[in-house]
C-alpha cells in the first residue's frame, strides 16, 4: 500500500537568514506525517521557485537511486555461514 506523499517548503534553520529554504518530501500517516527526505537551498541569487524546483529534482533523483539500489540488493537478510 503506497501512502500519499507531499512536498513542504519551510524557512531555513538559522534565524535572521531569510535566503535559505528547506524543501521536504513527507508522507502522510494516520496521525500527521513523517519526513522522508530534506534538502536545503540558498535563494540568494536565484528565484525561490527555481531553487525549490531544483531541490525537488535532487530529492527525486536521490530517491530513485535509492529505490534502484534496493531493487538490485533486495531486502532479504544476510545468509549465515
Amino acid at each position: 500500500m503506497k501512502r500519499e506523499q507531499f512536498w513542504r517548503v519551510k524557512p531555513g534553520r538559522y534565524p535572521f537568514r531569510t535566503a535559505e529554504a528547506r524543501v521536504q518530501l513527507r508522507e502522510k500517516t494516520r496521525f500527521g506525517s513523517v519526513l522522508l527526505d530534506e534538502f536545503a537551498v540558498w535563494v540568494d541569487d536565484v528565484e525561490p521557485a527555481v531553487a525549490v524546483e531544483r531541490a525537488k529534482r535532487v530529492i527525486r533523483a536521490r530517491r530513485a537511486r535509492a529505490d534502484a539500489v534496493q531493487a538490485v540488493m533486495g531486502d532479504s537478510p544476510a545468509k549465515e555461514v
